[in-house]
C-alpha cells in the first residue's frame, strides 16, 4: 500500500480457515524485530497455524529499513504510527474485521512499537488489547546518569484501562531485564517499565503467581468487568533475547493468544 507520506508500505496476512466474509473477525498484529521480516515474526509466533491461532486474522508488517519508530536506528522522519492507523483503516475496508476484537503484538523492536501504539491517544481506543516480547522501549532522551528505575513512560492512553502483556527472559543480553544504557538512551528496567504502565492503568498492587521452572507471572489489577491481569507481566527464567518457544515449558504464542482472547474494547473500557 501506499501511505500518506508516499511511501510503498508492505505486509503479509494470514485467513484462517473458518474465515467468513459475512462473520466479524478477530485481527492480530504482529510486529518484527531489528533487522527482521514479516516472514521471519510470521515464523517465530506461530501465528499463522491454526494450532495456536484457529480463528483470528493475522497481519505481519514491514518496517522502514526493517525498523520501527521509536529506537534510536529507525529511519528518519518515518510515521508509523500513522502507517498503523492506515493499514488498520485499509484492512478493515478489505475484511470482515471485528472492530472491537483487534490486537497489537511484537518482539524486540516490534514490542516497543506495540508499545508506542498502546500509548497512543487514538490507537489505544481502536486496539483491545497489546502484547510485547522483549520489548525495546526507548524512552526517547540520553544516557548521561542511567537511572534504568527513574526512566519516566511517556505515555497518554486514549482510555482509563489498556489490558498490555510484557513477557521478557531475565537473561536477555540484548534488551536488558533490568535495563541501563543501550544504543545511547537510557533503557527502563522491565519492573520499573511494568509499574509505570500499572500506574497508568490506575493499579498498585500486584499478584504474584509461579509458573514452574523459575517462570513468574505479576497481574496488576482488574478491569469493571472484573477480569484480572489488565496489566501483566510474564518473567522467564533463563530466557535470552529470543521468542519463548517451550523454554522452562512456555511458550509465549499461546499466552499470548490466551490474554488476547480475554479483552475487546467494551470488557477492557
Amino acid at each position: 500500500m501506499t501511505t500518506a507520506d508516499g511511501l510503498t508500505r508492505s505486509y503479509l496476512v494470514y485467513i484462517p480457515a473458518n474465515y467468513n466474509v459475512s462473520s466479524a473477525t478477530p485481527m492480530l498484529f504482529s510486529f518484527h524485530g531489528a533487522g527482521n521480516s514479516p516472514a521471519g515474526q510470521e515464523a517465530i509466533t506461530g501465528f499463522s497455524t491454526s494450532a495456536i491461532n484457529p480463528n483470528m486474522i493475522a497481519v505481519y508488517p514491514q518496517g522502514v529499513n526493517n525498523y520501527w519508530q521509536g529506537a534510536p536506528y529507525s529511519a528518519a522522519g518515518v510515521d508509523d504510527v500513522s502507517f498503523f492507523k492506515q493499514l488498520l483503516a485499509k484492512l478493515q475496508s478489505t475484511y470482515c474485521v471485528d472492530p472491537s476484537r483487534v490486537y497489537v503484538s511484537g518482539m524486540s523492536n516490534g514490542g516497543g512499537f506495540a508499545g508506542t501504539l498502546a500509548c497512543d491517544s487514538v490507537i489505544s481506543t481502536k486496539v483491545a488489547a497489546f502484547g510485547s516480547h522483549s520489548g525495546a522501549f526507548y524512552p526517547g532522551g540520553n544516557d548521561a546518569n542511567c537511572n534504568p528505575s527513574a526512566v519516566p513512560l511517556t505515555c497518554n492512553p486514549g482510555r482509563t484501562h489498556v489490558p498490555f502483556l510484557e513477557i521478557h527472559g531475565n537473561a536477555d543480553g540484548q534488551i536488558s531485564y533490568t535495563g541501563g544504557s543501550h544504543n545511547g538512551e537510557c533503557m527502563p528496567a522491565i519492573t520499573s517499565y511494568v509499574q509505570r504502565w500499572a500506574g497508568l492503568d490506575g493499579f498498585s498492587s500486584n499478584t504474584t503467581t509461579a509458573l514452574g521452572g523459575g517462570n513468574t507471572m505479576y497481574q496488576f489489577g482488574q478491569n469493571t468487568a472484573g477480569m484480572p491481569g489488565v496489566l501483566t507481566h510474564i518473567m522467564v527464567n533463563g530466557l535470552g533475547h529470543t521468542w519463548a518457544s517451550n523454554f522452562n515449558g512456555f511458550s509465549a504464542s499461546p499466552a499470548i493468544m490466551s490474554f488476547f482472547n480475554q479483552w475487546t474494547l467494551s470488557n477492557a473500557a
